[in-house]
């Protein structure tokens, strides 16, 4: 399935909402899937497999970002990165701040990457010149584990080049993306006509 970078958002946002995640916080997430998946299309894998995570074991945002190791709530199993990334974004951390944070029981570390990325590449963010990415020193996904992020410095990253716009899906990403997108969606009913979905009762179109 051949999607544009438009139709891939759509599709991520609606998923990542039948996922669990709040409307705010999925659109967030999926738009900065959009750049991030024609880097690196193993975002897209890592958001498959972290939306049916979601379904069997639980997640959370961080206990407290003001430390440095960023723990999860005592209530959840795992470490959630696209709720981690949301928070680090609201304790307005710096570059500085970020090099060599650790992050406990975290999953799929290059969804929060997306969000780390988007911080150090800011024109007015703190250390611009200096770093343009993030990596981390393992490579956590579904069991969890103890991760630690480091920057990019900028002279270390290679030379841009053209960015696709358009992305390929294999059918079974799709159908699981399409899944979870269909419970965003109101019943097909008089009752939800009434509560206002749709065209309501009567449809002059």
């Amino acid at each position: 399935m051949n999607l544009s970078l438009n139709e891939w958002e759509a599709l991520a946002k609606k998923a990542l909402r039948g996922a669990g995640l709040p409307w705010g916080i999925a659109e967030v997430a999926a738009k900065l899937s959009r750049t991030a998946v024609v880097k690196d299309h193993k975002i897209v894998e890592d958001l498959a497999d972290w939306v049916a995570l979601c379904d069997i074991q639980s997640m959370s945002g961080p206990k407290a970002v003001f430390q440095d190791t960023i723990r999860p709530a005592k209530t959840a199993k795992f470490l959630c990165p696209i709720l981690t990334g949301i928070a680090i974004w609201d304790a307005e951390y710096s570059s500085s701040d970020l090099h060599g944070l650790n992050f406990e029981n975290l999953v799929f570390p290059r969804l929060l990457g997306m969000f780390i990325d988007n911080i150090v590449s800011q024109p007015l963010a703190q250390n611009r010149s200096e770093f343009v990415g993030c990596t981390f020193d393992q490579d956590a996904h579904a069991q969890g584990n103890n991760v630690t992020v480091y920057l990019m410095p900028e002279k270390t990253c290679h030379a841009p080049r053209d960015l696709a716009s358009r992305l390929d899906l294999t059918p079974d990403l799709h159908q699981l993306f399409a899944s979870y997108a269909l419970r965003t969606y109101a019943p097909a009913t008089e009752a939800s006509r009434l509560l206002g979905a749709g065209a309501g009762l009567t449809d002059n179109e």
